[in-house]
């Protein structure tokens, strides 16, 4: 038996190093990144019309849009179209990241290993469930931190967008994921609960919550 807890551990800990190791990555990019000097901020290259201009615009909605495209300089559409290309590049690439993350975490049996050990050490059920699940989204932002610096660091600061540094931008990415996951969290305890007392039914329970908590994290701020 301590033979089996040993080579559990010895497993998530070597999972959890492969994970730290792309942590450490990921933040010596960004920090390179940061150090690179910032671009002129972009100026709006629009030519400037009189209000008549716009009293006089066709009624067709494709001339006028050929007409507001014509005041714009061939230079500045250009770099539009390729910081929106780098932005689908960014979709898709958080859509491949979360797909791989899933399966990395899914055949290294991370959150089993994580209720293993969990179970020896915590407790109440409720701690033990808090735990795995919070082991599971840190590693899942760990796993994704790379995309999310492409897509909301890079990008923003290489076209001249951002001048934020890459401390200030970890902290605010950091209290956001925090934030979201504090919501998250409650949702996977309940589907815990309800998986125990609904075995034939917790699925069905399991969509109402997760939908509950995504509605109630998405309300308005008043």
């Amino acid at each position: 038996m301590i033979r089996n807890n040993w080579g559990c551990d010895m497993r998530l800990g070597i999972v959890w190093g492969l994970i730290g190791l792309v942590a450490v990555a990921a933040l010596a990019w960004g920090w390179s990144v940061g150090g690179e000097p910032v671009p002129a901020r972009p100026s709006d290259l629009t030519t400037a019309v009189p209000a008549a201009w716009y009293a006089n615009l066709p009624l067709d909605p494709v001339a006028a849009t050929n007409a507001y495209f014509a005041r714009i300089p061939a230079e500045m559409r250009e770099r539009g179209e390729k910081y929106s290309d780098t932005r689908m590049l960014a979709f898709d690439l958080r859509v491949l990241s979360l797909i791989l993350a899933t399966l990395i975490l899914c055949a290294t049996r991370m959150a089993a290993q994580a209720r293993e050990l969990a179970e020896r050490v915590l407790p109440r059920r409720t701690l033990i469930d808090t735990a795995v699940a919070l082991q599971y989204f840190i590693a899942l932002y760990v796993l994704s931190l790379p995309v999310e610096i492409y897509a909301t660091f890079l990008r923003p600061r290489r076209f001249g967008f951002s001048d934020q540094p890459f401390v200030a931008w970890l902290g605010d990415n950091f209290v956001n994921w925090g934030v979201f996951t504090a919501f998250y969290m409650v949702g996977v305890l309940v589907i815990y609960n309800f998986i125990r007392r609904r075995p034939t039914r917790w699925v069905a329970w399991a969509a109402v919550i997760w939908s509950f908590v995504r509605r109630l994290r998405s309300c308005p701020r008043a």
